[in-house]
């Protein structure tokens, strides 16, 4: 049992990488609609935009994309309205000086568990860097030998370098309840 907990646990916390680096991967990478039922969350204007540019083939030209709380939490409902392996659903986006705060519940277990992950991002040699600092269940911190394996998975999954992003970030600058980035698209 213990196991299957750390598993589980472990599973709930990899979605990280989607609330942290959503709007590089919404940019970049038409996701699959699994529920034809539901009509899926709009993306905010600034993104469409952004993605209709990238669309339109305008390589080199540059791009500055900021986008509040709220409008992060959207593309953060877009991406996960067409991911349903990913145990997470109700996700909020807070931005403080230099944190990415998320906070969710669970989905797919016996109990929903709310789910808080804070990390910090930033843009390096023109793409998107991300570190998740602190996992807990709602308020309470993971027991530390667990804690330790997360974050250090997680961390080592989280490299941004991996995904063929279609824009160069240049800064990515945080702020209380915003997000600017700025590149060129490639």
């Amino acid at each position: 049992m213990k196991h299957w907990s750390f598993r589980r646990v472990l599973a709930v916390l990899v979605a990280g990488n989607l609330l942290l680096g959503g709007v590089l991967f919404t940019v970049g990478t038409p996701a699959q609609r699994t529920d034809e039922t539901t009509p899926p969350p709009a993306l905010p204007a600034a993104v469409q935009e952004l993605q209709e540019k990238i669309a339109a083939g305008r390589h080199g030209e540059p791009y500055a994309l900021a986008l509040s709380d709220e409008e992060l939490t959207s593309v953060v409902e877009y991406v996960l309205a067409r991911s349903p392996n990913i145990p997470l659903t109700r996700v909020t986006i807070t931005l403080t000086d230099g944190k990415v705060i998320a906070d969710g519940v669970t989905r797919g277990l016996a109990v929903a568990l709310p789910v808080r992950v804070t990390g910090t991002v930033g843009a390096r040699d023109g793409r998107p860097w991300a570190q998740v600092q602190d996992v807990r269940l709602g308020e309470a911190p993971l027991p530390a030998f667990i804690r330790t394996q997360v974050l250090q998975e997680l961390n080592a999954s989280f490299d941004l370098a991996r995904y063929p992003l279609p824009v160069t970030v240049e800064a990515l600058e945080l702020r209380p309840g915003e997000i600017r980035l700025q590149g060129t698209i490639k």
